[in-house]
């Protein structure tokens, strides 16, 4: 693949094989080494399953979460100061 900033995630010789001018040069070497073509793909294979449906799925379920909970201590935290400050006395 071409290395540019879009496939910063995807590190060259452990998922793919990156490129900047020369596409030719990684295709030749993949035709000339069956062994790193298989682990390349597996490699890859394992990658891709970050970001099946159920992964990213899973993914936004935990953030919303994890953004619902800080909202429900962020809105306790506020009524318990309230809460506070009514009980002092006034003077």
């Amino acid at each position: 693949i071409r290395d540019i900033p879009t496939y910063e995630w995807l590190e060259d010789g452990a998922q793919c094989l990156k490129s900047d001018d020369q596409f030719v040069a990684p295709l030749r070497r993949l035709c000339d080494s069956p062994g790193e073509r298989e682990r390349l793909g597996a490699a890859a294979a394992e990658k891709a399953e970050e970001f099946t449906l159920d992964a990213v799925g899973d993914d936004l379920v935990a953030l919303y979460e994890e953004l619902r909970k800080r909202a429900h201590d962020k809105a306790s935290g506020c009524s318990a100061a309230r809460g506070q400050q009514s009980q002092e006395p006034r003077i």
